[in-house]
């Protein structure tokens, strides 16, 4: 079920990144002036926007992915912890990748001090920040229970979501960049969940001898968690169902 979402989900991406071809929108080209300059316009709500904004940087991104690594590693759950690193580590360079292909300039109001790259689809900050998100719920919110595993959920989306308002109020990328950092961040990671989960199944079903139904056991799968509402088990052969 997760090879169908992922596919699903890369598909949806492409016919985003080839419409950015066409440049920004209408919307776009409303939106972001209207936020910038209604951000720009009290000191005391551009220094918010200035701080949140960080949330979506590599010190922040990069201090949580550590933690959750070894979150997950001390719950001797191995295979959400490459998941979480192997997310991590390639994310940046397709996110990369995506912004050299389309090769979208910045909007007009964008502050160079406030940028790192000149294109701006996709959003990076907005995409990193889902993908610490996503993560987040994985390891953390999904081992928790009733109100608060609610909080923690509701927290770690809140985050790319103030992100993504932060990157448009500071008038550094129109919607439709952080919208696509949204879903290239969500895309990659069920695509990695399935890889992992695979390459796991593969690994478990050699050293017992057996096969391991993937499609049907989804504990083989870090996001499994996420779909189906509670932590999942290792990874078990069939015999022994």
């Amino acid at each position: 079920m997760t090879g169908v979402v992922a596919v699903t989900l890369a598909a949806a991406l492409l016919v985003v990144v080839l419409l950015a071809h066409r440049g920004p929108s209408a919307v776009d080209d409303s939106v972001t002036p209207t936020l910038h300059a209604w951000a720009h316009a009290d000191p005391a709500r551009w220094r918010v926007f200035r701080a949140v904004t960080h949330l979506g940087e590599k010190v922040f991104t990069t201090s949580v992915y550590l933690l959750l690594v070894v979150v997950a590693l001390v719950r001797r759950n191995t295979v959400t912890a490459v998941w979480v690193a192997l997310s991590a580590a390639t994310y940046p360079v397709l996110s990369t990748l995506i912004k050299v292909l389309v090769n979208r300039p910045r909007p007009a109001s964008a502050d160079p001090a406030l940028t790192f790259q000149e294109t701006s689809f996709p959003s990076g900050h907005s995409g990193a920040s889902m993908l610490v998100a996503l993560t987040v719920v994985c390891v953390v919110a999904m081992s928790a229970r009733g109100w608060r595993r609610v909080l923690v959920m509701g927290v770690a989306f809140a985050i790319p979501a103030a992100v993504g308002l932060s990157r448009m109020a500071l008038g550094v990328h129109y919607p439709s960049d952080v919208l696509a950092g949204f879903s290239l961040a969500i895309t990659w990671a069920a695509l990695t969940s399935y890889a992992v989960g695979r390459v796991a199944a593969r690994r478990a079903d050699g050293a017992v001898g057996t096969t391991v139904d993937v499609d049907g056991d989804a504990s083989a799968d870090p996001l499994a968690e996420v779909r189906s509402g509670r932590p999942s088990d290792p990874p078990r052969p069939a015999s022994d169902r």
